[in-house]
């Protein structure tokens, strides 16, 4: 799928919103953890698009299942 502005897609785990696209870049906001909107300038090549990432059989997708196992593993010891 490709990346379009004013759509989610996923950025090192995050869900954000593509603000502009200005060649290989891309401005993205999202909200913090403390509730301030974020924005921040990246490579468009750094973003998953929001169907590619909620695929199950995506690398991302399975990346992100596998990490949350990891994570649940750990709290159990």
């Amino acid at each position: 799928m490709t990346i379009r502005v004013n759509s989610p897609a996923a950025w090192r785990g995050r869900l954000v919103k593509v603000a502009s696209i200005d060649g290989s870049d891309a401005e993205i906001v999202w909200i913090g953890r403390d509730g301030d909107v974020e924005t921040r300038d990246v490579w468009v090549g750094d973003l998953v698009s929001f169907g590619d990432a909620m695929s199950t059989q995506s690398n991302w997708g399975a990346a992100a299942e596998e990490e949350s196992k990891i994570r649940s593993w750990r709290a159990a010891d």
